[in-house]
């Protein structure tokens, strides 16, 4: 697998308009297992992210067109590590939107934006990003360490990055247990939309949900657009 020696040089690469205090750092959390999240847009980090991430998906007998190339979600997002000691636990990447670009998020396509059902997104100037490619390693994957892993990420994740929303795709199962993390955080809200997800190759028949979590610190719940409002 090819991963770029220097990422800020891959040809579709989308720099953010003025760049976020997010270059590597070592973020320690009160966690009762002792994790700590790495934060980090340098190659090493990315490799080891992209070689766990395959291992996972690989087995999965819902995605057996998973391809292990980096995308440019990938060259595009931060992607933040979980760590129990030395040994790395969990991982994901965050893409965050850009008003100045544009820029589609992992789950969208030019005829489905999250901003179309949700138009406050726009309007009110929300910071919002997608929550995508989430794993966690076999020996932590027990209901009470997935929790706080999850609750970890998602904690750091709306303070480093200030978001007030985040969305995800998911199977239908993976959404359930974020909605079993989250309730056990009171900072963050979780939703499960009934908004119809377009299919993609990689995940074949595999029925998908959108959901999205949010700061109920700063915000609120969202109000879709009916689907007979839908440009």
């Amino acid at each position: 697998m090819e991963i770029p020696t220097n990422i800020a040089q891959a040809t579709d690469r989308v720099e953010p308009p003025s760049p976020l205090p997010l270059a590597e750092r070592d973020i320690k959390t009160d966690s009762p297992f002792g994790f700590h999240y790495v934060w980090s847009r340098q190659p090493d980090f990315y490799k080891k992210y992209i070689e766990s991430r395959t291992a996972a998906y690989i087995n999965s007998p819902t995605l057996s067109k998973y391809s292990n190339n980096l995308d440019r979600h990938d060259l595009n997002s931060f992607i933040v590590l979980a760590f129990d000691g030395d040994i790395f636990c969990a991982g994901a990447r965050l893409t965050p939107y850009y008003p100045e670009l544009d820029n589609l998020l992992p789950g969208e396509t030019p005829y489905f934006r999250y901003a179309d059902f949700f138009p406050d997104l726009l309007e009110e100037n929300y910071n919002f990003c997608e929550l995508s490619r989430f794993i966690i390693q076999p020996e932590y994957r027990g209901m009470r360490k997935s929790i706080e892993l999850i609750n970890g990420l998602v904690n750091t994740s709306y303070q480093q990055l200030n978001m007030d929303y985040a969305f995800a795709i998911t199977q239908k199962n993976q959404s359930e247990l974020y909605r079993i993390a989250m309730s056990k955080n009171a900072n963050v809200g979780f939703v499960t939309t009934e908004i119809e997800v377009p299919a993609k190759p990689e995940y074949e028949d595999t029925k998908r949900v959108l959901s999205y979590l949010w700061n109920q610190q700063t915000t609120d719940i969202l109000t879709p657009k009916s689907p007979g409002e839908k440009s």
